[in-house]
């Protein structure tokens, strides 16, 4: 058991070293917190109750920022893979992937690398891309619409809610309030 603490908390130096050197530096911040949050390190080591507790002590800024790192490091891997040597160099760029499924990320970035002018990609570049490929999906306004129309419009509607409920991560704090928002939504409009 002492040779397990003593091994994480030499891994946790190591991983608040890269924190510390690359605070810029999104991709490898955000790899770094993932393992920690993921092994459980901010417990183990340090004793703090809760990730967010010690990202808030250790670093001084809040969970869902560390979820940003850790989603853009999340969504670098997975464009990696569609275009060598092209990754992504900022967190600017890979924001408006994070709105997207895995197998979208890596086709927005396939286009904004294809048509990116000059051979820049910039983060307005993939902003548009991303708009352009979600312009179909439904925004609030339309979703109105489908609750008011008949009732298969009302059922895509509720799948659509389901399908974003779903995207919230199960350590999302504010996962149960978006639950309930939806639950008394449904309730007033019935």
């Amino acid at each position: 058991m002492e040779n397990a603490i003593t091994k994480n908390t030499v891994e946790l130096e190591q991983l608040e070293t890269v924190i510390k050197q690359n605070i810029g530096a999104f991709y490898e911040v955000g790899r770094a917190l993932m393992k920690i949050r993921d092994k459980g390190l901010y417990r183990d080591v340090l004793g703090y109750e809760t990730f967010e507790a010690y990202c808030k002590a250790r670093w001084d800024f809040n969970s869902s920022r560390a979820r940003q790192f850790i989603s853009a490091s999340e969504v670098v891997d997975n464009v990696k893979s569609v275009t060598i040597g092209n990754a992504p160099t900022n967190e600017r760029q890979v924001r408006p992937l994070m709105a997207l499924e895995p197998d979208q990320q890596r086709e927005a970035w396939q286009k904004a690398v294809a048509t990116a002018p000059e051979g820049k990609v910039t983060a307005a570049h993939v902003s548009k891309i991303v708009k352009e490929m979600t312009e179909q999906e439904p925004t609030a306004r339309s979703l109105k619409k489908m609750v008011a129309g008949p009732p298969a419009q009302a059922i895509n509607f509720a799948m659509t809610a389901i399908s974003h409920l779903e995207r919230i991560s199960d350590d999302d704090p504010t996962r149960e309030e978006a639950f309930g928002m939806v639950e008394n939504w449904i309730k007033e409009h019935r």
